[in-house]
């Protein structure tokens, strides 16, 4: 990460010198750019990760809070564990809306994130 941030520091400083600039403030401004930029495609790596909850040992009742879920359009799974049971899986970037669906069918709510 600092090299990336060095890397876009050194190339908007490059490109000031180009442009005959002689402001010192587009280092810090390319360094910035780089890290927005690697914070977004973090993120997008992130939301697309899956994780999951379980709330109960009761597969049908899984099964029929994850067909409610998928009938509001969030794309979730049921699957089970057999050490841990039934459980919903779902990608990260779904979690508030699992998490405001599961509170309107009555689930225990899920810790925030």
């Amino acid at each position: 990460m600092v090299l990336l941030s060095l890397a876009g520091a050194g190339i908007a400083h490059g490109a000031a010198r180009a442009s005959g600039s002689t402001s010192k403030a587009l280092a810090p401004v390319g360094a910035l750019a780089c890290l927005v930029a690697l914070v977004a495609a973090d993120r997008r790596r992130w939301g697309r990760m899956e994780t999951n909850y379980s709330w109960t040992r009761d597969p049908d009742d899984v099964a029929r809070i994850g067909v409610l879920l998928q009938r509001h359009g969030v794309p979730v799974r049921v699957d089970t564990d057999d050490e841990r049971g039934p459980r919903l899986r779902y990608r990260n970037r779904d979690a508030r809306r699992v998490r405001r669906e599961l509170h309107r069918a009555g689930v225990a709510p899920l810790a925030s994130r």
